[in-house]
């Protein structure tokens, strides 16, 4: 992805990447994105990377991603389009 401008970079060192075309439809988002955090949550726990998710998520996406994250949950880093990531260990 381009950035849009100047300093629209964001740079990681590690993160998971929840981000994909289908980010706003929940039947899609339900079988594709969340059981790949689940997975990932189960293998590393606490150790689990910050989240990249779309910016524009439903409400319910987030909310479940807090919920199974529990207290101890990753970060959730949400990316709006066009934003430039750079991430040096991307779990995907």
């Amino acid at each position: 992805m381009e950035a849009t401008g100047p300093g629209r970079r964001l740079h990681l060192p590690r993160a998971l990447s929840l981000l994909g075309i289908n980010a706003d439809s929940f039947g899609h988002w339900m079988l594709e994105q969340l059981p790949r955090f689940l997975a990932t949550r189960a293998l590393l726990g606490a150790a689990t990377p910050p989240l990249l998710v779309d910016a524009d998520i439903p409400a319910q996406h987030a909310e479940a991603l807090r919920f199974f994250g529990g207290e101890d949950g990753p970060e959730i880093i949400e990316v709006p389009r066009g934003l430039r990531v750079r991430v040096d260990r991307l779990f995907c």
